[in-house]
């Protein structure tokens, strides 16, 4: 499950792992808890500066890709060097608590099979403090960016206190809110529906994970009206 993907094997690795948790009556320990949520923090710096840094800031700047930006240039050559500062502090961390950033190999059901030392822990969080400012210059660049992208549409997500993907209730942003058990699926070709606002569909991928974890904590794919 976790080989699914390489960008966020550590989110497939973890759903599974909470089926499995679920199916077999096996309750983590806090300190596990914790640690799932340090390995889910790690990802979600990494993705988020593979996404906001390299995939979305040559928009900004007006250019095809990174590999376009000016080195000459004081704020590109900048931004350039803080987007892997802040993707290495993210790997860093998931390294440090789930034994690797692709394809972790210390989460297992109930628990992780190692847990590294305080040393390394303290490194880690030397680092995390350090890019702290790196990325409230990027959010500036964003602010002060004129674009706006919006559009009359519906998303779902899992909506927790601390962002950790790990628990929480499915909310829509039309505010409405839905309880596990008033879910349900049903297979009409390759998609599952689920009753959601103004008929949206989930994709049968997004729904393949939440079935196993038991709750939708995936982004909705996409939408069409039924």
């Amino acid at each position: 499950m976790s080989r699914i993907c390489g960008t966020c094997s550590i989110a497939h690795l973890l759903c599974c792992i909470e089926a499995l948790e679920k199916a077999l009556g096996v309750t983590p320990s806090r300190q596990a808890v914790l640690l799932k949520k340090l390995a889910m923090y790690g990802l979600m710096i990494r993705d988020h500066a593979l996404h906001l840094y390299l995939f979305c800031l040559p928009d900004v700047f007006g250019k095809d890709s990174v590999l376009d930006f000016n080195e000459g240039n004081k704020l590109e050559h900048q931004l350039l060097h803080d987007a892997f500062a802040v993707k290495k502090a993210g790997n860093n961390l998931s390294v440090l608590v789930a034994g690797k950033a692709v394809h972790a190999p210390f989460p297992t059901v109930g628990g992780f099979l190692a847990v590294k030392k305080k040393k390394e822990i303290n490194k880690s969080v030397k680092e995390l403090k350090s890019i702290r400012k790196t990325v409230l210059r990027l959010i500036k660049v964003y602010y002060e960016w004129g674009e706006r992208f919006e559009r009359k549409t519906h998303f779902v997500a899992l909506t927790t206190d601390d962002f950790s993907f790990l628990s929480g209730q499915i909310c829509s942003s039309t505010k409405n809110a839905f309880k596990k058990k008033t879910i349900w699926t049903t297979c009409t070709g390759s998609l599952y529906l689920i009753p959601l606002p103004q008929g949206m569909i989930l994709r049968a991928e997004t729904i393949w994970l939440a079935l196993l974890q038991g709750l939708i904590w995936e982004k909705i794919c996409s939408t069409k009206t039924l």
